[in-house]
């Protein structure tokens, strides 16, 4: 009897117990849902809150790239159209000088200006309109007035050759022109699309003006003061109608020193012979 009692005793605890034990394991399950379902919550408003200041970052980003496209965009069409505007004026600029500077041609007029008319003309476009040319055209100027007040400061006039010298030949005037240019400016004559660099136009004058400068007696010194001038003019239009033509700077190789002026010992040239190309 006592046996039964306690084995019922015995059933009685252990369901007790396993009640008790169930009831922890609820209350344990209970607790750590509770703080998952927090955690998972925290996470994600931590989440939902980062995406919102990136979707933030984001669109500002997007608004700062879009305002400097746009920025960019008319920074662009202003420069174009400055670039149009110094186009177009450097265009109007350049005829003028243009005209100015055909006083000497092959093909102009007979009598010339004097080289202080010729100069001061020059320097009064050059102080309206100067700052519109390029450095390339610029130095072609200033070797312009170089020679200019070369031919002022030693009280030399230049003279075109006569018609029959420049027209008088089979061949053509521009042939004829380029000959005499090789005669007394040793001048490596070049076809129609021939170009000369500024440096070498610089060596060209610096030995003319060091030659001559023992010359000033010679009767033929104002048709090659003539000759030099029109070729640093021409080479200066040309120059400046590439630069129309092509809408750029055009480059100019980088500069040398410039060697001592001196005449070739061994060019065979008219002057060496003792014959003029032009006459006494």
């Amino acid at each position: 009897m006592q046996s039964i009692e306690f084995l019922k005793s015995l059933g009685i605890a252990a369901a007790l117990v396993a009640s008790i034990t169930s009831l922890i394991l609820a209350v344990i399950n209970f607790v750590f849902a509770r703080r998952l379902a927090a955690g998972k919550e925290e996470h994600e408003n931590e989440l939902q809150e980062f995406k919102g200041k990136q979707d933030a970052a984001f669109a500002d980003f997007r608004a700062r790239a879009d305002e400097h496209l746009e920025a960019s965009k008319a920074l662009r069409v202003r420069q174009e159209r400055i670039e149009s505007d110094l186009v177009r004026s450097r265009g109007e600029a350049y005829g003028e000088i243009w005209g100015l500077t055909g006083a000497l041609s092959l093909f102009g007029p007979n009598k010339c200006p004097s080289a202080s008319e010729l100069s001061s003309r020059l320097s009064n476009w050059y102080f309206e309109q100067g700052w519109l040319l390029t450095a390339g055209s610029k130095g072609r100027y200033f070797l312009i007035q170089e020679v200019l007040n070369f031919f002022i400061l030693h009280s030399l006039s230049f003279r075109r050759p006569a018609d029959e010298i420049l027209f008088g030949a089979p061949s053509r005037a521009m042939d004829e022109l380029r000959k005499i240019r090789n005669i007394e400016l040793g001048v490596d004559p070049r076809g129609d699309d021939g170009r000369y660099t500024l440096r070498e136009i610089q060596v060209c004058v610096g030995a003319w003006k060091s030659r001559r400068l023992g010359a000033t007696r010679d009767p033929t010194l104002p048709e090659q003061a003539w000759v030099l001038l029109q070729f640093v003019m021409s080479s200066f239009r040309t120059h400046l109608a590439d630069e129309l033509k092509s809408g750029e700077v055009i480059p100019e190789p980088a500069p040398e020193p410039l060697p001592t002026p001196e005449p070739p010992p061994t060019r065979p040239t008219l002057r060496a012979s003792r014959t003029s190309i032009f006459p006494s």
